[in-house]
């Protein structure tokens, strides 16, 4: 006798369905009332839908599989209707150097008030609610004997890296920086780094006048100095903070910005100067390059193309859209977090020294997550300043810059890692005009990509984007300007997720027909000083960056990538917005000092 698979009992029915992809379950549950039935009310099935909707990942938390489906769906609804249940003030001397990173903040004491050089950084572990609660808890690292001049750190690793002050080097033209890399909870050398130091020399006007962008992943921590005036270049370099071994380095190579797309490619950001030639073959001065640290770390060994210097293995090297001759690029900035696969939940230390790793390792277990954001899930943000034609109509009102920004999938880039089509690039001084026509065979025109998914936007104010407003998916903005009359004014700000497959969820529920933003209005809330959405917005249509509007490209702009848009319904004083997968902070701070910071915990 033949048996079809309808013949077999429902406990074998619902372990084949949770072999499938959580998009397949949707299309398989129509094929008879049975299999909708099992689908709809079968728990761990239901969970399995909601994790692959959300963009989340289970974490096997102790919980049942109901407690965990129940606080998904918590934790989803919380983020759209901005719901927040707790608010703390987080109120330190003011900061010249923090970072943010998997719900740690940390933030730098300075010698003496004023000082870019500290000694003591105060770590604290943001509290969260919807997703298990969890209390804040603030620990401290002091060095007497190092001036720490920026850091960063990556928790899922628990890893911590301080900088040194630039110190003079052996002779008069470098100066020396040091890397320390630690334990995040006690501070100690980090048993996978081999030394535990790190020393780099850079030029002393590099060191004198430049700003730097470090970032953690896996093995690799990438650092780049940035020149602030035209007398010194860019230095961008890549180590395996294992091993010690510097993997290659870049000089002069006009790269603003960068993240990690994957553990082994960077997303570099270039913006070419005036002088180059190709200018009229490119028709703007920003690139994106996919650069594949492997491949460049192997050119760099035999030599490179010229001398084994300024040599990168790039995948790919995506277009923008054509730009005005006149506008003027301001700044390049690429932001994502979290970096590749750093989804493991980071507790705090305790003080309890005498704590046996038995202990140690049943305590970790107790503060994971029942889920967490999947890898895939990562949004990278663009963001680029812009100077516009001067001479505009008076009926167009705009700030002295635009700030646009590109939001791009980690799915679009991923298409474009394949090393099937590596070319090497040359950079340097010699190079710098020549250095886009060397990848042309690499090249992706804007019409080819775009369609693969993003969308742009201009922000409606000019202040800069914080480098941690992007976490996941999401993206928080704040909607009006900082000032009113030159005072002080409260505002409000928007958080918007680009997870497409919550976005199409959302405007199926509320009008399987729509083909327009909708809008969900939400109770009136009494309180004041917690933060709650008026209303919520969705769409899936495409929209259109108008060249005659703004007059940056020479043409409109139309992207398509799916979205969902929380506005907060009360306003509140503040000069930045940071975001991470359980919380909204609201920074006060003085130029880039921070000290004060809201947070409002999901």
């Amino acid at each position: 006798m033949t048996l079809m698979i309808m013949d077999f009992p429902d406990e074998i029915l619902v372990n084949v369905i949770l072999k499938l992809p959580w998009k397949t379950i949707l299309i398989v549950q129509r094929v008879n009332q049975r299999i909708c039935a099992l689908v709809c009310e079968t728990k761990v099935i239901q969970y399995t839908i909601e994790l692959g909707c959300a963009g989340m990942v289970d974490c096997q938390a102790i919980d049942t599989v109901e407690k965990r489906l129940d606080k998904l769906r918590r934790y989803q609804a919380s983020w759209m209707r901005l719901k927040s249940n707790r608010r703390q003030l987080i109120q330190l001397p003011q900061s010249p150097i923090w970072e943010l990173s998997g719900g740690v903040l940390a933030q730098g004491i300075p010698s003496t008030p004023g000082s870019f050089d500290v000694h003591r950084i105060v770590f604290t572990r943001l509290a969260r609610d919807a997703r298990g609660q969890l209390n804040e808890k603030q620990w401290e690292y002091e060095n007497s004997d190092m001036e720490i001049r920026d850091f960063t750190m990556d928790p899922s690793q628990d890893l911590a890296v301080f900088i040194s002050t630039p110190r003079p080097a052996d002779t008069d033209e470098t100066a020396k920086i040091v890397f320390m890399f630690v334990t995040l909870r006690t501070f100690r050398k980090h048993p996978r780094a081999h030394s535990g130091i790190l020393m780099h020399e850079i030029s002393t006007s590099l060191a004198s006048r430049c700003t730097n962008i470090q970032q953690l992943c896996a093995n690799y921590i990438c650092f780049l100095h940035s020149a602030q005036f035209d007398d010194a270049s860019e230095e961008l370099i890549v180590w395996d903070w294992v091993s010690g071994e510097m993997k290659f380095r870049l000089t002069d190579c006009m790269v603003r910005s960068f993240s990690f797309i994957t553990p082994t490619h960077l997303l570099l950001a270039l913006q070419l100067g005036l002088e180059s030639d190709t200018l009229d073959t490119y028709e703007t001065p920003v690139r994106l390059v996919i650069c594949d640290i492997e491949a460049t770390a192997h050119i760099e060994k035999r030599g490179g193309s010229q001398g084994g210097q300024n040599s990168y293995s790039a995948t790919c090297v995506l277009d923008l859209p054509p730009m005005q001759p006149y506008a003027d690029i301001v700044d390049v900035l690429i932001r994502s977090d979290p970096a590749p696969f750093s989804h493991k939940t980071f507790t705090s230390p305790e003080t309890d020294d005498s704590e046996t790793s038995q202990d140690q390792d049943t305590r970790k277990s107790s503060g994971d997550v029942p889920f967490a954001l999947a890898p895939h899930n990562r949004l990278f943000v663009i963001n680029i300043s812009v100077y516009p034609e001067d001479d505009m109509d008076e009926d167009d009102v705009r700030s002295d810059y635009i700030n646009l920004a590109l939001f791009i999938p980690l799915s679009t880039l991923m298409k474009f890692t394949s090393p099937s089509s590596h070319t090497e690039v040359i950079f340097g001084a010699a190079a710098r005009s020549a250095t886009p026509s060397t990848a042309t065979n690499v090249q992706v025109k804007w019409d080819e990509w775009v369609p693969r998914g993003s969308r742009i936007f201009v922000l409606p104010n000019e202040e800069r984007v914080w480098v941690c407003n992007v976490y996941g998916s999401r993206f928080v903005y704040a909607l009006e300007s900082s000032q009113a009359d030159g005072e002080p004014a409260p505002r409000r700000f928007a958080v918007m997720d680009f997870n497409p497959h919550a976005a199409r969820r959302a405007i199926a529920v509320v009008d399987s027909k729509s083909t327009h933003v909708e809008h969900f209005q939400l109770e009136e809330h009494k309180k004041a000083d917690i933060i709650e959405a008026s209303h919520v917005e969705w769409s899936c249509v495409p929209s259109t960056l108008s060249s005659e509007k703004y007059r940056i490209f020479t043409q409109d702009v139309t992207t398509d990538l799916p979205f969902q848009q929380s506005f907060s319904r009360n306003a509140f004083v503040f000069d930045g917005l940071l975001l991470t997968e359980d919380n909204i902070l609201l920074v006060k701070a003085s130029h880039i000092h921070l000290h004060g910071v809201t947070n409002f915990v999901l």
